[in-house]
């Protein structure tokens, strides 16, 4: 009798351990000011802190194909990259962007601060539901001790809170993938009706999603298929349900293409042009090509960071069925594994690759770092946590603050400078600026916010011979012989009675690595006017700094 209540003792204590570190996990949002009702506002201030944190560059699509587009929709001046000219780019979201530009500029706001931070508050306020729907999805599904661990883990992931509130179609696909796992009808148990209800809602949002980037389907298809699997006998209801979904999916289409219509001034079915440029021809291995397993050999590992060991734990202990408690929650991380698989599988297919696109599946890789991180005992959830504060605020730290910073300091400074001079004089002549940089390297006209002339060196593909002839960009060809570029576009005016005319550009903007080739040949009309620091790590066409060099002001007209 003593013995078995020895035997039984042990496993009596481990249950009470269990319980107690359930309860200090639960603690965070149970506790004052950190109950789960102010959840939503703590993910706000978060996700709002993100905007004065985050001040470098990233990718060039924040800019041109968001903000660029709108600022010509609403003051007339703008660039539009080529993608523009083909019909590539649906208008849905730059017109969103621009919604809230027109309400500036009518209600005298449109500062160039507000045109700025404007969309990245926006952007802010909905990644903080996105954040929020996705708490919600995994305390319906496992519970609220795992949704309080996959919550932190998002919230301390350093690339979301570094792309949170920035203006990239990525940060909108993410968002609205929390979304659609929330409306998901994981559970078909439920009332027809209910099923019906969040069928509708899911179909909405994830046809937004592809309306916007087509590629996203590549995550929604495993979960129409399985939706489809499970109904598949019972077949008067297989049939509405796949008319709803095909209704919906299409009425979201011809909205979006209707929109194009408009404001396109013709017939632009811009997904099909999409698909047709990136996937059929293949154009898309214009801008670089990736091996095919680079997503899981570079891409995962840099959007997770610290989290890598983690999420590997979780993934571990998924396929193991350590978590599983329910057969839903068996469906659940189950699809949850291979909506992540599909997705890196169909995005390693082309040859074009960047981190940003595997933003979509950040909640859901996070998820797998909770699971991770609720396994633990009380000690190891204290060090895990410790580790994901300290080394992503670092990352977050350095990659906002530091790495790539030039950009936006070198616009915020010609800014200044178009303002000064439009300040004496009505209208500026001449070039204002010559960006001798790396294509779509700084924002454009939406950071200006002046209608001056200005110059980069565009770098767009083939559009007339789509690749089946020798074609040389404009980019490629100034860096194949930078001296002779200058000399026969900008300094061909020159002469030793003219020895530095107005119609020189006003500014000329360069990475430090070019100096020795330029500099020779500018000295004599233009003297260093700004520098800043860029990046530790200069690779390619970029340098460690950022030069901007000023006409000489004797030789203004």
């Amino acid at each position: 009798m003593s013995s078995a209540v020895h035997k039984r003792r042990p496993l009596l204590q481990k249950q009470q351990d269990d319980e107690k570190d359930d309860a200090a996990s639960n603690s965070i949002v149970n506790y004052g000011p950190f109950s789960e009702s102010n959840m939503l506002y703590w993910i706000l201030g978060l996700r709002l802190v993100s905007i004065p944190l985050v001040q470098t560059y990233f990718a060039p699509d924040e800019y041109w194909q968001s903000l660029e587009v709108a600022h010509k929709l609403v003051y007339g001046y703008g660039f539009l990259t080529w993608e523009w000219k083909l019909g590539l780019r649906s208008y849905l979201h730059p017109l969103a962007i621009a919604v809230l530009f027109f309400a500036f500029k009518y209600t005298g706001l449109d500062s160039v601060s507000m045109l700025i931070n404007g969309p990245r508050i926006c952007q802010a306020v909905m990644s903080t539901f996105a954040d929020v729907y996705f708490y919600r999805f995994v305390k319906e599904h496992f519970g609220k001790d795992l949704a309080i661990w996959t919550t932190l883990s998002l919230c301390t992931s350093w690339i979301w809170f570094y792309c949170a509130s920035r203006t990239l179609m990525n940060t909108v696909e993410t968002a609205l993938a929390c979304f659609a796992m929330y409306y998901y009808p994981w559970n078909l148990g439920m009332k027809q009706s209910e099923v019906t209800w969040k069928i509708s809602k899911f179909t909405v949002i994830t046809s937004l999603s592809v309306v916007l980037r087509p590629t996203s389907a590549a995550m929604w298809a495993p979960m129409y298929v399985w939706l489809l699997y499970k109904y598949f006998r019972h077949s008067t209801i297989l049939v509405k349900m796949f008319l709803k979904i095909a209704v919906l999916a299409l009425l979201t289409l011809a909205i979006a293409t209707f929109v194009d219509r408009m404001i396109y001034g013709r017939w632009v079915f811009a997904h099909y042009h999409f698909l047709h440029f990136n996937v059929i021809t293949g154009q898309g291995t214009y801008f670089g090509r990736e091996p095919w397993h680079w997503y899981v050999t570079e891409g995962i590992p840099v959007i997770t960071g610290p989290h890598l060991p983690l999420v590997a734990y979780g993934v571990y202990l998924t396929c193991r069925k350590r978590i599983i408690h329910s057969c839903r929650e068996k469906v659940v991380s189950t699809m949850l594994l291979v909506i992540c698989g599909s997705t890196v599988f169909m995005y390693s297919v082309p040859g074009h690759k960047e981190h940003r696109y595997l933003l979509n599946l950040v909640p859901m890789l996070c998820f797998f770092s909770g699971i991770s991180m609720r396994s633990f005992n009380r000690k190891w959830k204290k060090l895990a946590v410790a580790w994901l504060v300290i080394t992503n605020l670092v990352m977050v730290l350095y990659f906002g603050l530091v790495h790539q910073s030039a950009p936006l300091k070198v616009v915020d400074f010609l800014q200044k400078r178009a303002k000064s001079d439009l300040k004496y004089n009505t209208e500026l002549t001449g070039q204002f600026a010559l960006f001798l940089l790396p294509c779509h390297s700084t924002p454009y006209y939406s950071h200006i916010h002046h209608n001056v002339s200005m110059h980069f060196l565009t770098c767009h593909p083939d559009l007339e011979g789509y690749g089946k002839r020798e074609y040389i960009d404009e980019q490629d060809t100034f860096y194949k012989n930078p001296k002779q570029w200058l000399d026969i576009n900008v300094l061909q005016s020159v002469t030793p009675s003219n020895k530095c005319p107005d119609n020189l550009p006003k500014h000329i903007i360069m990475y430090d690595n070019l100096l020795p080739d330029v500099l020779p040949s500018i000295s004599m009309c233009y003297a260093s006017c700004f520098t800043t620091f860029h990046t530790h790590f200069p690779e390619g066409k970029t340098g460690q700094n950022m030069w901007v060099y000023c006409r000489f002001p004797n030789n203004d007209g």
